[in-house]
């Protein structure tokens, strides 16, 4: 059986470092998510007023570590379990790009529900600061692709 790349994707506030830490456990797999890579190396350095050029070179930066270790992980035979965000059709379709790549399988999994809930846990995001920027546009899911009917037609998991 080849490796498999479990994409998780939604809106934000959708639930999908949790849903993704679940996942982690139950396959096994290695997760990896980006808001927790950030909220340790660089969160504690920031000062405001936020300076979104800094914040954005220091993603890209966890964001190519990122790729480098899952990449590792796939070609040894092992599962990932990426928590990047993917609120975008093109990043999704970059993951799958380099899913195909290495050879790996990709699963789409979508967690999500009411926006009212979504809302609220993007609220009490703190642990990275840069989660809850445009909450009302995030709480409106307005920040997210749908999936394209391709991508509808594999996700593997929903939690509503």
């Amino acid at each position: 059986m080849a490796a498999r790349m479990h994409l998780v994707h939604g809106p934000q506030g959708a639930g999908k470092s949790a849903y993704a830490r679940q996942l982690e456990w139950e396959l096994p797999a290695v997760r990896f998510s980006l808001d927790e890579w950030m909220s340790t190396l660089f969160v504690p350095d920031m000062v405001p007023p936020l300076d979104m050029g800094w914040l954005s070179e220091r993603m890209g930066r966890c964001e190519g570590l990122i790729w480098d270790m899952a990449a590792a992980v796939l070609r040894n035979g092992g599962d990932v379990v990426m928590d990047l965000g993917f609120q975008r059709r093109e990043q999704r379709d970059e993951a799958r790009r380099r899913a195909r790549v290495l050879g790996a399988d990709v699963l789409f999994h979508l967690p999500d529900g009411p926006r009212d809930a979504r809302w609220s846990r993007v609220r009490r995001l703190d642990d990275f600061p840069g989660d809850a920027m445009g909450g009302d546009q995030a709480a409106r899911g307005d920040d997210y692709d749908p999936p394209s009917p391709q991508e509808a037609g594999t996700i593997h998991g929903v939690l509503l």
